[in-house]
């Protein structure tokens, strides 16, 4: 991955950088629930009635939270925490257990005094989370293991307003290109451009959310545009500045409006086969089990293509841009309250959930892209169809952390723009300057 946003923190500000110099996804969320495992690994559920607005605490010593189809592999796994803990001579850890997606917990959890101790949480809700007090500073070992055992893009998910916040154990949440291998070759992936006429020559499409901001905006970032968030020590936006109105945007967005008015070009996503008239589909790694069960000895994977445009003159070609996200686990000190030796224990899991053998079993789980570099050289990882894709596609990708809130909103105005035709190659420009002009005015 291309080193394209840094945190520097200057005079009490901490200015954060995103762009290419040439990555909503889709997680499980449901309303909490909660279960508590005691001392001798017996499981009971304590509560199924919450809601998203209201928040039920659970028994326990430390509370952890998580999707919910990870809830019964973390009481597994923290039972084996539990046993090697005994094993010391140590006392066993009263667990409870939320149901929290990585994308809903900073929303879910309306007063983190009753939050839980130790939560997943994906790596774009860094900076809500932070500003809500519920990310606590990483200690020195922890800060050390991150630095010594994990990607270095990892430890960018997790450093925030000059501090490290978090620890980063999966490195999956972006997208790639799944392809039809009996349909198509893997030189036919190679260029965008060659991959829509192969796909219009045999009378399918290829699929691309463009209208989605996770795929529109990753693409915006493909020739160099980016932004730059300032922030205090409090977390605060104090400014945002973007450049996609300038020559690096504007390719994107031509490139974006040619692929979208391309007669191969599909908008919804499917699995790439016959029954479903597609070559070619984009999507995220979290798809990728039940496209390899839909696609069965079909099933093929790799980076973006590359695009290429003509402006002034001069033709300009690049690897389309993505965004990737991370996904961390956050102590939070509110629900401490104090109590030192609970914060101490909340970022010890923490760190047990994030490390070296948590993540290979994790991989062994759920396929999920670790972020500690010994496990991802493991062959049964490098080998993976899905991670080689999402490993070769990171080189293109930007890093997901603290992102403008119009990030979420500005790119799909232009894009719908563009389905509507209200966008056109003669006045793209302007709305990339009204792009623009959002994002900046967003914090």
């Amino acid at each position: 991955m291309k080193k394209n946003f840094k945190v520097l923190t200057v005079l009490g500000l901490a200015a954060l950088t995103v762009g290419t110099t040439a990555v909503l996804a889709s997680c499980t969320t449901d309303n909490p629930t909660s279960t508590t495992t005691g001392g001798d690994g017996t499981t009971e559920p304590t509560s199924s009635t919450t809601t998203t607005s209201e928040y039920i605490s659970t028994q326990g010593d430390i509370v952890v939270s998580g999707p919910a189809n990870q809830i019964e592999w973390l009481q597994q796994t923290l039972g084996e925490f539990n046993d090697a803990r005994e094993a010391e001579g140590l006392a066993r850890i009263n667990f409870g257990f939320e149901t929290h997606g990585e994308d809903k917990v900073d929303s879910e959890v309306g007063d983190w005094t009753r939050g839980p101790d130790v939560y997943a949480y994906a790596s774009d809700k860094i900076m809500p989370l932070y500003q809500k007090g519920a990310l606590a500073e990483i200690p020195e070992a922890g800060v050390e293991m991150i630095n010594t055992e994990m990607t270095e893009a990892s430890l960018d998910a997790v450093t925030f307003a000059g501090k490290v916040v978090s620890y980063p154990y999966a490195g999956d949440n972006g997208y790639f290109l799944y392809y039809n291998k009996d349909l198509i070759t893997l030189e036919d992936t190679a260029t965008i451009e060659g991959l829509l006429a192969k796909a219009v020559e045999l009378g399918y499409k290829v699929a691309y959310p463009l209208n989605t901001p996770f795929y529109s905006a990753g693409a915006l970032f493909t020739f160099g545009a980016g932004y730059t968030l300032t922030v205090n020590e409090a977390g605060l936006v104090t400014s945002i500045a973007a450049n996609f109105d300038e020559e690096p945007g504007i390719l994107a967005g031509i490139a974006i409006y040619e692929i979208m008015n391309h007669a191969g070009y599909q908008e919804t996503q499917a699995a790439p086969i016959e029954e479903n008239k597609l070559i070619a589909c984009v999507d995220g790694s979290w798809n990728a089990t039940t496209y390899q069960q839909q696609m069965g000895d079909a099933y093929a994977a790799t980076k973006l293509p590359t695009v290429t445009v003509e402006y002034n003159g001069e033709t300009h070609t690049e690897n389309l841009g993505s965004y990737l996200g991370y996904k961390n686990y956050g102590v939070n000190p509110l629900r401490s309250a104090g109590d030192a030796n609970r914060l101490a224990l909340a970022h010890e899991v923490a760190m047990y959930l994030s490390s070296q053998d948590v993540q290979e079993a994790r991989f062994d789980a759920f396929q999920t892209a670790p972020t500690n570099t010994t496990v991802a050289a493991l062959d049964k990882v490098v080998n993976n169809i899905a991670v080689k894709a999402i490993n070769e596609q990171s080189e293109f990708a930007t890093p997901q952390t603290a992102v403008p809130a119009a990030i979420w909103t500005a790119p799909q105005t232009f894009t719908q723009g563009v389905i509507d035709k209200t966008i056109t190659l003669t006045n793209i420009e302007t709305h990339l300057q009204i792009l623009n002009d959002a994002v900046e005015a967003s914090k």
